[in-house]
């Protein structure tokens, strides 16, 4: 939570734990066998694939041509290879008691149930990495579909994978690297520009190098705004009014599936708008326009205002 605080992430406000939702688990996994969506086997209860209306949608799979070479769970006492799990019957490690014996929930229903639990209809946005399309994705709202006879998301936003020097981070090599190392040497704002130049479906290779370069770019962004707000205040040619155009522009590329790498391009023009307007009144409304984007990027240097002052005293000093 303090990283994501430090990096000015909107913390959502409700963090369920799937602990706390097992009961609720128990009566849906039941409700499914009910209706003949789901079984129970020696090792655990499965949901017939087979039975879910348009299973593969989101991912484009062919329900028949689904075999051992796609992400599935080989079970000898499953009926269909392609069903999945959503209750394991053991008793190692976490587990719970059930009409089933003990075990736990499998992770698609447990995401399904939360779902359910807590906003109980079709919701506006359902995120994830590109590797959860399939199949945990698609199991999601296969469940959905048979217990709730509705879709479970209107958009699917699935974002690309982050790589360290074109290696896949991963513990057993070696190569993660911590956001609280991270922010010991570089602005938190600086990981945020460089995470949002990206486009969010894209995969991005993460390397000192890149890091330094959007540590250098954020670094003109705060002397610019710094430089423009003195001016501004010291001419007191302060509005809140921005260029229509460009504010026009802004959000064209947002429309455009989040296109924010051609706003950070945007950006960047509007720094050299800065660095070079002389008309103080122009200056400031590039300066409210530039202002207004950072925030809904998140960026927006905090503490301006008080870096200015300090400036200013340090000047007369």
């Amino acid at each position: 939570i303090d990283m994501n605080v430090a990096l000015n992430s909107i913390l959502p406000d409700i963090m369920p734990k799937a602990t706390e939702y097992v009961p609720h688990m128990v009566e849906y996994i039941q409700d499914l066998i009910d209706q003949g969506y789901a079984y129970e086997t020696p090792s655990g209860v499965y949901f017939r694939v087979t039975k879910a209306k348009d299973y593969g949608i989101l991912s484009k799979q062919n329900i028949d041509e689904l075999n051992q070479s796609v992400r599935i769970q080989l079970e000898d006492d499953k009926e269909d290879p392609r069903d999945f799990s959503i209750w394991k019957k053991t008793d190692d490690g976490m587990h719970f008691e059930s009409p089933w014996g003990k075990g736990r929930p499998g992770w698609h229903t447990e995401c399904a149930v939360m779902n359910h639990e807590i906003f109980g209809h079709e919701i506006d946005i359902h995120g994830g990495g590109m590797d959860l399309k399939f199949p945990h994705h698609e199991n999601e709202i296969a469940q959905t579909h048979v217990h709730d006879h509705h879709h479970l998301a209107r958009y699917w936003m699935h974002v690309g994978r982050l790589d360290v020097n074109f290696e896949k981070m991963s513990k057993s090599i070696g190569n993660i690297t911590l956001v609280k190392d991270l922010i010991l040497d570089y602005d938190p704002y600086s990981f945020r520009l460089l995470m949002v130049g990206h486009h969010y479906r894209s995969q991005i290779n993460y390397t000192d190098d890149l890091m330094v370069q959007f540590a250098k770019e954020y670094d003109k962004i705060k002397r610019s705004l710094k430089k423009a707000f003195l001016n501004i205040a010291l001419a007191k040619a302060h509005t809140k009014d921005v260029e229509p155009s460009i504010i026009e522009l802004f959000e064209s590329h947002m429309d455009d599936d989040f296109n924010i790498p051609n706003v950070i391009t945007l950006v960047y023009e509007l720094v050299k708008n800065l660095n070079k307007e002389t008309d103080v009144k122009r200056l400031s409304i590039f300066y409210q326009t530039l202002k207004t984007i950072l925030e809904v990027l998140g960026i927006m240097p905090q503490k301006l205002m008080e870096l200015c002052i300090y400036a200013i005293t340090r000047s007369f000093s």
